[in-house]
């Protein structure tokens, strides 16, 4: 199966609406490892239903949704383990996304890291938060934050509506979908009505965007 390498050499993707003479130079990705190493090897993760290892969920505070039957999904490898790339390319074709830049996204967010929790409580992979989990996972029949499948299903779903939605105003692409995804759909749309364009945008947010496109595509 594939692995997912970052290659530190390619350029950085276009932004909406900005040449690229226009572009300044991509601020680098910290921590990045080696770019010759893969950074998601063989059966690392168990499909949900499959059991798999034992772990320690961090504490939340956050009560999940009732367990609810998995989603159907496509036969897995040998003792039902999926890689990574194989979850992001399965996920990534059931909601219409580039798998690639999910799993771009998983690094930039938690460096693959299932059972991330941050200080704003924001967990797993895609670094959901509470609120979002509370209201997407019901879609995808999701119980569990800290399963790697479950929650970049969550976070698929989620990124999916905030794409038709930002469609909808005139603002298809990627780059806007994953400023809504880090900044929250409202603030980004006070910033749309109040004129702001890409340029404007605060550093944090446009390189959020700019670093997981440009690590997207170094994934072969």
């Amino acid at each position: 199966p594939p692995v997912i390498i970052v290659n530190l050499n390619q350029p950085a993707a276009a932004s909406p609406g900005v040449t690229g003479a226009e572009m300044s130079a991509p601020a680098p990705v910290a921590s990045l490892p080696d770019p010759s190493l893969p950074l998601v090897l063989p059966d690392q993760i168990t499909a949900p239903g499959n059991g798999g290892p034992a772990r320690t969920v961090p504490a939340t505070g956050f009560e999940a949704p009732a367990a609810a039957p998995a989603p159907a999904r496509a036969t897995v490898g040998e003792g039902g383990q999926l890689t990574y790339a194989q979850m992001f390319q399965e996920i990534g074709t059931q909601h219409d996304l580039d798998w690639r830049m999910l799993a771009a996204q998983a690094y930039v967010e938690s460096s693959f890291d299932s059972l991330a929790l941050s200080n704003a409580g924001a967990m797993g992979l895609m670094q959901v938060l509470p609120d979002t989990w509370r209201e997407w996972a019901p879609a995808v029949n999701a119980s569990d934050p800290f399963d790697s499948y479950s929650n970049v299903q969550v976070a698929a779903v989620y990124l999916d509506y905030l794409r038709s939605r930002l469609s909808a105003q005139g603002h298809p692409e990627k780059e806007w979908m994953l400023v809504a995804y880090n900044w929250g759909p409202e603030r980004l749309n006070n910033f749309l009505a109040g004129g702001g364009a890409w340029t404007d945008l605060p550093d944090a947010r446009r390189r959020y965007a700019e670093d997981i496109l440009r690590i997207a595509q170094t994934i072969p």
